[in-house]
């Protein structure tokens, strides 16, 4: 016997052991055994003699390979006449070992045989022998299936190892763990709807390039059904679970990797390719649609660049809410765009990314790349948290709770973000502390009253207590405070103001001399507040009396009887009525 020639595997021999396989002009597609493939991504091809490889989802040559158990560098062995012997027959295989999968009921449905030289077939009940040596019709189910179910009930760990033996070994440890039939590669969806519920998901990955896909596929359907799950390998020399428990291994060394490992974050790639069922994918920083082109596999880049919504905003005032979403990307070369804000409606139409970004960031001038890019941004986008931004004060229900907004938060309720205009920020109302002193806070309040004439101070105080009762009470009138010049007027309804944050006569929310629009924007945003604004002072002109009558007619009048103007926009829809919401109280001269 001699090695006369490394062994190449024909196109034919790689076809034998492939899933799925179909015609594609020159060349096949088919599933890629190195991942969970149900969209066939993988391309067989010949060419001079070599066949050709790949992968769409990213599996080296080297993962297809052995996930086929095809080495790389095997070496073929032909019989010459230099030797006399005859041949050895082939070796019998002897079955060494059966793993038993069952159903939710503990009936069993097939085994996995483990026979010598180490190989491995599936076989169920049935025929006349006993049993029949294929799938054939049979659901595949993961390994102590009624274990795992009962696991997930009582909120047990759930680890999950690469092939029987170990998962068998690490119940001898007390671990509740399973496996999935056929080897790497061979995990399902299906598989993971039987963990939904688990309160932790621990995958033991081998330490070679097929384990850790294998593993970081487990973990990504998990992660699509929002099971909390983490990735670990054992410490230590060994390849695997099995070989580091022969070396020694101990439960608490699992316990510390465990506890030290991160919850499992899949890479953006991963991410987009699994979640678009094999789509979209990332390569060389840029969006890539996978398609076919008379019927040959075709690789549509689409723009420059990888974006994705990294935050979903509403912004709720009240009356309406908008959707906004915080865009962040990197170019070509992994350099970062700043990240921006685009109003959901203009999401789809893409033309942010050329008018926020510039010219450096391209989407492709194909008719459809606009319409693929947002779908593939949206797959990238699906786990971006969402924020709501209260955009007045006032009460509101949030949760089914009534909570009172002030611009820096809300009483009543933690962790709420309010967004006010820079004009009245001083309106600052702090959430009450179990040790504040309530008895001298009161006491100040009331001592507003001795700043001047009762028949002054007395309708300002009040309106100070009416003002955050206004849903309840009917206030369809507005408080003017006339003095002469010189008189403090502004002084002392600044420091009446002072009840719902930081005034003086120099910061008042507004004055009569701004527009018609702001003074309508101010009232319907503090809402349940009272609004001061300052200095009616229609000059001498007959111009400027008229303005500022019709100035005051419109919101003295919107104020009291809760109305806002009406208005069409250009496409004749009707805009949004900001109608006054807060309590006016202007001061003047006289």
């Amino acid at each position: 016997m001699m090695t006369i020639a490394t062994r190449k595997y024909t196109i034919d021999d790689i076809l034998a052991k492939l899933q799925g396989v179909k015609k594609n002009g020159s060349g096949f597609m088919a599933c890629c055994p190195a991942h969970e493939d149900k969209n066939p991504s993988l391309s067989i091809s010949e060419k001079d003699g070599k066949v050709l490889l790949k992968c769409f989802a990213g599996c080296s040559y080297e993962q297809i390979m052995t996930a086929l158990n095809m080495p790389i560098n095997a070496a073929a062995q032909d019989t010459t006449a230099t030797s006399s012997k005859k041949p050895k027959e082939s070796t019998k295989r002897e079955i060494k070992q059966t793993y038993d999968y069952t159903d939710r009921s503990g009936q069993l449905i097939f085994q996995v045989v483990r026979f010598e030289p180490k190989s491995f077939s599936q076989r169920h009940p049935g025929g006349k022998t006993g049993w029949v040596w294929n799938m054939k019709d049979i659901e595949p189910v993961i390994y102590h299936l009624p274990d795992v179910l009962e696991a997930v009930k009582t909120g047990q760990t759930i680890w999950i190892t690469e092939g029987e033996k170990d998962a068998d070994n690490a119940r001898a440890m007390g671990l509740v763990a399973t496996t999935s039939p056929m080897g790497a590669g061979k995990w399902r969806d299906n598989y993971t709807n039987d963990l939904l519920g688990a309160s932790q998901v621990v995958v033991i990955a081998d330490k070679d390039a097929p384990g850790r896909k294998h593993a970081s596929d487990i973990a990504m359907s998990c992660r699509r059904q929002r099971i909390p799950v983490k990735i670990i390998e054992v410490p230590g020399d060994a390849k695997d679970f099995t070989e580091w428990l022969e070396a020694g291994g101990q439960t608490s060394e699992l316990d510390d990797l465990v506890a030290t490992a991160k919850s499992y974050t899949p890479s953006k790639n991963q991410s987009l390719y699994f979640l678009s069922d094999g789509k979209f994918s990332i390569e060389a920083g840029r969006i890539i649609y996978h398609s076919y082109r008379d019927n040959v596999p075709y690789d549509a880049p689409l723009c420059n660049f990888v974006a994705a919504v990294k935050e979903e905003i509403i912004k709720d005032n009240g009356i309406n809410r908008k959707t906004f979403f915080r865009i962040g990307g990197t170019d070509c070369t992994g350099r970062p765009f700043p990240d921006i804000e685009v109003p959901s409606e203009n999401f789809s139409s893409m033309s942010w990314a050329l008018s926020q970004w510039g010219i450096k960031a391209m989407i492709e001038p194909s008719p459809s790349a606009e319409r693929l890019l947002r779908g593939a941004m949206q797959y990238m986008s699906m786990e971006a948290p969402c924020r709501i931004i209260y955009e007045n004060t006032g009460w509101t229900n949030i949760n089914g709770k009534d909570v009172y907004l002030t611009p820096h938060g809300a009483i009543g309720a933690d962790n709420v973000e309010v967004e006010m205009p820079s004009n009245i920020s001083h309106y600052d109302i702090p959430s009450p502390e179990q040790n504040d002193d309530v008895k001298s806070f009161i006491e100040a309040s009331f001592n507003f009253l001795k700043v001047a004439k009762l028949y002054i101070t007395l309708p300002l105080f009040a309106a100070m207590y009416m003002t955050p009762l206004s849903d309840a009470i009917d206030t369809n009138f507005n408080l003017w405070l006339i003095a002469g010049s010189g008189s403090l007027k502004t002084t002392i309804a600044s420091l009446a103001l002072c009840h719902y944050g930081n005034f003086d006569y120099t910061c008042v929310p507004a004055a009569w001399r701004d527009t018609q629009n702001t003074l309508e924007r101010i009232l319907f945003t503090c809402k349940d507040m009272p609004v001061l604004v300052d200095d009616w002072s229609p000059g001498q002109t007959t111009a400027s009396q008229k303005e500022f009558d019709a100035k005051a007619d419109y919101v003295c009048r919107g104020q009291a009887n809760r109305q806002g103007r009406k208005r069409m926009s250009a496409d004749t829809s009707m805009r949004q009525e900001y109608v006054p919401r807060g309590f006016l109280i202007s001061t003047s001269e006289g």
